[in-house]
């Protein structure tokens, strides 16, 4: 889970939490509309949040098409110009997975003088320098890249006798 840390608190807070993966954690200051500033220190990245980013994706990549490129080519910028494209059609999935990864309430965001315009970029763009998820995208490359999807879809399915057309027992 995220840290919210007031403005001035010791940087050095918290470090013994991290990651395995993560040497420093990512931190998104917001200024707030009355001057104040909070610095939020991202937690480690996990499978709740690969599912949340994968909705978002998703509705970004469906409506900017052909221009999200192959899968195997997703870069973290690529995927930080998603998520600012696809605001308006993910906005919801959006606001939970910035919120998660803040750890704020999703509601809190949507407060104007809290959060204002520029908020989301600040949080996207830090997620993009998030090592998690530089490191989630090589695996998926060297995955997508390996052929190792090939020989598991392959190997998953079995041939079915002569004269079963139809349902079976256990479906």
């Amino acid at each position: 889970m995220a840290k919210k840390k007031a403005a001035g608190t010791n940087e050095g807070e918290g470090k013994q939490e991290q990651s395995a993966i993560l040497n420093e954690r990512p931190t998104v200051t917001i200024t707030h509309r009355d001057g104040t500033q909070t610095t939020y220190e991202m937690g480690g990245l996990g499978i709740i949040h690969t599912m949340r980013l994968a909705r978002v994706l998703a509705a970004g990549i469906a409506t900017i098409g052909p221009e999200a490129g192959p899968l195997d080519q997703l870069t973290v910028e690529k995927v930080a110009w998603i998520l600012i494209s696809c605001l308006p059609f993910a906005e919801e999935e959006t606001f939970q997975l910035l919120a998660d990864l803040i750890g704020e309430d999703p509601e809190r965001l949507k407060d104007k003088d809290l959060f204002p315009m520029g908020s989301e970029m600040d949080i996207i763009f830090k997620l993009a320098e998030h090592e998690d998820l530089r490191a989630f995208f090589d695996k998926l490359k060297h995955v997508l890249t390996s052929g190792a999807l090939d020989k598991l879809s392959r190997s998953g399915s079995t041939k079915s006798k002569r004269g079963t057309g139809g349902r079976t027992k256990k479906s």
